[in-house]
């Protein structure tokens, strides 16, 4: 625990973030900490040391969403549904062409949608975008990009 503690920065008081000052992980900013004879995330080490194990299947959430944060009281265990509508409720998820796997912009699903509204066939619109009938089906109804929902 003193190990652990020698790398936590609590100067901000009890209920502020808490950042990891040891090494973090480049990508995502998470610190990582070598606990139990390998490399692991800090804040579930510190998790574990406060609680015991994190139940298989679940995850130790950030509700900052500071992943370097090791505040106890900024920590809560959720399933990867709760991990995934968290992030959502805060507007984080890679949507639109912010996702990696999109191969469309904001501006041509909206002028798509424009076509559509205008009396073009979906199969013509999928052809000039060079996509799938049912993908522009599915965006044209708003099942897809349904953050575009109240701008289109």
């Amino acid at each position: 625990m003193q190990r652990y503690e020698e790398k936590v920065d609590r100067s901000a008081g009890p209920d502020a973030c808490h950042p990891w000052l040891a090494y973090r992980e480049e990508k995502a900013g998470y610190g990582i900490f070598w606990f139990e004879g390998r490399m692991r995330p800090a804040h579930r080490v510190g998790w574990e040391l406060l609680n015991g194990p994190i139940p298989d299947g679940m995850y130790l959430c950030h509700a900052c969403d500071n992943p370097c944060c090791q505040n106890p009281k900024h920590w809560f265990l959720g399933t990867p549904t709760d991990n995934a509508q968290d992030r959502a409720d805060k507007g984080r998820s890679a949507v639109g062409e912010r996702s990696g796997r999109s191969r469309l912009t904001t501006a041509q699903v909206v002028e798509m949608r424009r076509l559509r509204s205008e009396g073009a066939l979906v199969k013509d619109i999928a052809a000039r975008f060079s996509i799938d009938n049912g993908y522009a089906s599915r965006l044209l109804r708003g099942i897809n990009w349904t953050h575009l929902e109240a701008a289109s």
